[in-house]
């Protein structure tokens, strides 16, 4: 009874239970109703679903804690065995592993992999003619996933080195999770909280089911699970050589494998210059060193040497580019002459407004013959000036084109999205290499596996674990949680939660700077979105826990 006590948190289940029942109704009214007229309906709703959230929550309660299924996992964390606990998690992620055999490969990483066994796909993406690489994708990615593939084929076909690739993401990310587990349980003393993190990671499908997405986003996250545990670290003990050591080696990892990350850092930096730890120079000097091998050595020795282009500046102006674009297709008599020139040298002028997607920036900055992909640096000054005289002529297109490009993020109609693919490449190689192709019995499994987990995202309570404003209103309510109690209760995480948000939220700005958000039908969105689907949980935990010992 102790552990039901612990665990059950009856005083909190009535609050919770009606903070999710009105969320869940304001999202069905705005699909299905579209306004509040009826609030006797909106009442009834609203008690409905909280008397049904309660009985499930007693009913998981029961279940989960009376019977023992939690009490035997709770026993193997306490065992401390980070072995059993990534062999655990393993097994937890097999299904989705085997039924999705070989993988599922995106666009990105099918044009990523194309390029790395001889076929530069020039056209597709930002690329020099001479080149035989470019990192409009991140290279580091582009090396890892080509190079795992081509040393497993001199042994097995390409479907089991594929295969093998996804076995390995998911090793990796299984033991990174079980070192978290590990180094929490040393620092915290409420094992019980573990305990449903540890059941979190197991059962949610994102964990499994990214594992056999092979791409630069996943090889992000996992790589983000190992700067996270020795953000931590790095705050409640006192740091040794080797944790500067693999503090600076996650930190380059992340840079190397996202691009904006660098970006990130240069927020955590100038964060860093108004906190007081022990390990903050050593950090800021870490950080410092990655961005500079990142920006400068990289780009000025290693790719002239392995002939790899760069990235262009237009994945950096999609958002300026989105606006401009709804800013032509709803006042195209209020464009200058000059303007039109400046706005056709850069993207093309003619049928830019028919282009305009305000769920994607893609089909105005990619795959047209009249934008400028490397634009010189007099054509970019002539384009701000441009940008901000229609901005202060019209600044009402500029938000709509903003908000409609980032509303996604916001709404209560978007759910994680969970595509079977076809296990082959979606960019045909011109010399057949390499070859992967899902026989046909795996494809009617993934896609009936698929087509459960799309029912799934849109169950009532259940949805909202898959929503992206779940995790972002998450972020903002245990960041002022842990600001106010942070002075009431120093036995509480509240100090070490406010320091695990930094990195978290020098996130946000770049995620409301991607190219799209449309989560329930955009895999490119949801790619965007996983890196707080991996660290929120981590901060919810947290805040629900009391350190052992804090060393500030």
């Amino acid at each position: 009874m102790q552990l039901l006590e612990t665990m059950y948190l009856s005083r909190w289940k009535y609050p919770i239970s009606i903070v999710i029942a009105i969320m869940v109704t304001i999202g069905f009214c705005n699909t299905a109703v579209g306004d509040f007229r009826s609030s006797r309906f909106l009442l009834f709703l609203v008690l409905l679903l909280v008397l049904i959230q309660l009985l499930c929550i007693d009913v998981l309660a029961y279940c989960l804690l009376v019977k023992g299924p939690l009490l035997r996992m709770d026993r193997l964390i306490q065992s401390n065995s980070s072995r059993k606990l990534a062999l655990f998690l393993l097994l937890s992620w097999s299904v989705y592993l085997v039924v999705y055999f070989p993988g599922v490969l995106s666009f990105d990483t099918s044009f990523q992999l194309a390029q790395y066994f001889g076929n530069p796909s020039h056209g597709i993406f930002p690329m020099s003619d001479n080149s035989l690489f470019t990192d409009h994708h991140p290279i580091f990615t582009t090396f890892i996933m080509g190079s795992v593939i081509k040393l497993m084929h001199c042994i097995f076909s390409y479907n089991l080195s594929l295969w093998f690739l996804c076995i390995l993401m998911a090793f990796v990310q299984a033991s990174l999770f079980a070192w978290q587990i590990s180094l929490l349980s040393s620092i915290i003393d409420n094992r019980r909280v573990l305990t449903l993190l540890y059941l979190f990671y197991c059962v949610f499908p994102a964990f499994a089911y990214f594992c056999c997405v092979p791409c630069k986003d996943i090889i992000f996250c996992i790589c983000l699970i190992g700067f996270l545990n020795i953000w931590i670290s790095m705050y409640v003990k006192t740091p040794t050589l080797n944790t500067f050591v693999l503090f600076f080696l996650y930190a380059l990892l992340c840079a190397l494998s996202k691009k904006t990350t660098i970006y990130v850092f240069v927020l955590v930096c100038i964060v860093l210059l108004f906190v007081h730890i022990p390990a903050k120079r050593g950090m800021f000097v870490s950080l410092i060193s990655v961005i500079c091998v990142v920006q400068v050595f990289i780009p000025l020795f290693l790719f002239p040497l392995f002939s790899i282009s760069k990235g262009s500046v237009i994945e950096a102006l999609g958002p300026l580019y989105q606006c401009t674009a709804r800013y032509c297709k709803e006042y195209p008599g209020d464009v200058l002459d000059e303007e039109k020139a400046v706005i056709d040298s850069m993207l093309g002028y003619d049928g830019l407004g028919d282009r305009y997607d305000y769920r994607l920036a893609d089909n105005v900055i990619h795959y047209w013959d009249g934008v400028d992909e490397w634009p010189s640096s007099d054509k970019l000054k002539a384009y701000l000036v441009v940008f901000v005289k229609q901005g202060l002529r019209h600044p009402d297109a500029y938000l709509r084109a903003f908000l409609s490009q980032e509303s996604g993020w916001f709404s209560f109609d978007e759910y994680l999205y969970f595509p079977e693919g076809s296990g082959c490449l979606l960019v045909s190689p011109e010399n057949g290499q390499p070859s992967f192709e899902r026989p046909a019995i795996f494809q009617s499994a993934s896609s009936a596996l698929s087509s459960a987990l799309q029912l799934i995202v849109k169950l009532p309570f259940i949805g909202l674990f898959f929503s992206p404003i779940t995790y972002l209103v998450s972020i903002v309510l245990i960041l002022a949680n842990s600001i106010v109690s942070c002075k009431l209760d120093r036995s509480k995480c509240s100090a070490a939660v406010i320091w695990l948000c930094i990195p978290i939220l020098c996130m946000v700005p770049f995620l409301l700077l991607s190219p799209t958000s449309i989560v329930s039908t955009n895999f490119e969105a949801v790619r965007y979105f996983l890196p707080f689907i991996y660290s929120v949980p981590l901060l919810l935990v947290m805040s629900r826990a009391k350190l052992k010992s804090v060393s500030v």
